[in-house]
């Protein structure tokens, strides 16, 4: 049910993120994009029992967030995302959420090469101790995957790390990243629709930058309570308050388990502008 703009009581799920205007295809600006699924008491992540890392809570994810997580992979032109988040995947600890060659996504592929774009967009990897697993444990296809680092990588590493198929891009020496930094190398490398499910700190180095254009927000009408958990910003203040403004908002009555929840959609007010 869509609430905002203009209510209209039924909408079809599939398609929903797909029709969204994002890119100019006749520029070169960036366009960067998040999505998060959050209880109403603000959780994003709590730890997982088995290995103690954090992960989307498995009583708030559901098939219709799941289904528009992946129209937002389809919309992009490389996903950025952390080397915790792959080892994960590697060992079984996670679902693969970054390919869309499963037979959920078969109209997403499609969608895909209608627009002359790969199949899958390119991944790019934050990573400051450079343990990945093998590339072949991350994705069968040619998919390139970049690794940026934000520390002196040494010449026996960058070697291990070629040879395994990933591309390795050393961003300095600084403690924090640079998410300024990150868009324009991803730009100069030929990506304009990006793509974060790298979570807070990612999102939050971002935001610094000035560099988020779009906040994708599931809000699952639940509370599970916890007091190790993550919310959708990480550390200390912002360097400047972000403001936001309401695109889209639609209710999804049926998920996850009839409590229901909300389709929200962000366009950031650039302090650029």
């Amino acid at each position: 049910m869509r609430l905002y703009p203009p209510f209209e009581p039924e909408i079809e799920l599939n398609g929903l993120y797909l029709s969204h205007a994002m890119q100019n295809t006749e520029s070169d600006e960036t366009f960067v994009f998040t999505n998060f699924i959050s209880t109403l008491d603000g959780r994003i992540s709590l730890p997982d029992p088995e290995t103690g890392k954090h992960r989307v809570p498995p009583k708030a994810a559901n098939p219709n967030d799941l289904r528009l997580f992946y129209e937002l992979i389809a919309r992009a032109d490389v996903i950025v995302t952390t080397a915790r988040h792959l080892r994960a995947v590697a060992k079984g600890h996670q679902p693969d959420l970054l390919n869309l060659d499963t037979e959920a996504c078969n109209d997403l592929v499609s969608w895909r090469r209608q627009k002359g774009l790969t199949e899958q967009p390119a991944i790019a990897v934050i990573s400051k101790d450079l343990d990945l697993p093998e590339k072949a444990k991350i994705t069968h296809s040619d998919t390139p995957i970049l690794v940026f680092s934000w520390r002196d990588v040494d010449e026996r590493e960058e070697k291990r790390l070629r040879a395994n198929g990933y591309e390795l891009i050393c961003c300095g020496e600084g403690e924090e990243i640079d998410g300024g930094q990150l868009v324009d190398l991803l730009q100069k490398n030929g990506y304009r629709n990006i793509y974060s499910i790298a979570g807070p700190r990612i999102f939050t180095a971002l935001l610094n930058a000035d560099r988020i254009d779009r906040l994708y927000l599931t809000l699952t009408h639940l509370m599970l309570g916890g007091e190790n958990y993550n919310t959708i910003t990480y550390g200390k203040g912002l360097e400047a308050p972000n403001g936001f403004t309401l695109r889209e908002l639609y209710y999804d009555a049926e998920e996850p388990h009839d409590s229901g929840q909300m389709f929200a959609v962000f366009d950031r007010i650039s302090r650029r502008d």
